[in-house]
């Protein structure tokens, strides 16, 4: 058995957010995503991912690899998408 296989894990990652909207649908006017069978929002891995970065600088002083670029007028803000193509 090669050393991938026999070295695999498995994480669970719980999410609970009440009253927000955790993972807007950018082509639907931001919309949640929502299961039309069961009702229940739906967060794409992209939104965990992000959440789990977003947490491991922000609470633990990690530094990540992808973050945002900040707006040279304003040190507070990230550059949008629109202004690093312009």
């Amino acid at each position: 058995m090669s050393e991938m296989i026999k070295n695999r894990s498995e994480i669970l990652f719980l999410y609970d957010v009440t009253n927000s909207n955790p993972n807007g649908d950018p082509l639907d006017e931001n919309k949640p995503r929502i299961d039309e069978g069961t009702g229940i929002n739906i967060v794409t891995d992209v939104r965990l991912k992000r959440t789990v970065r977003d947490y491991l600088h922000d609470f633990r002083q990690q530094e990540i690899f992808v973050r945002g670029i900040p707006d040279e007028n304003d040190k507070t803000k990230l550059k949008t998408k629109e202004d690093r193509y312009a």
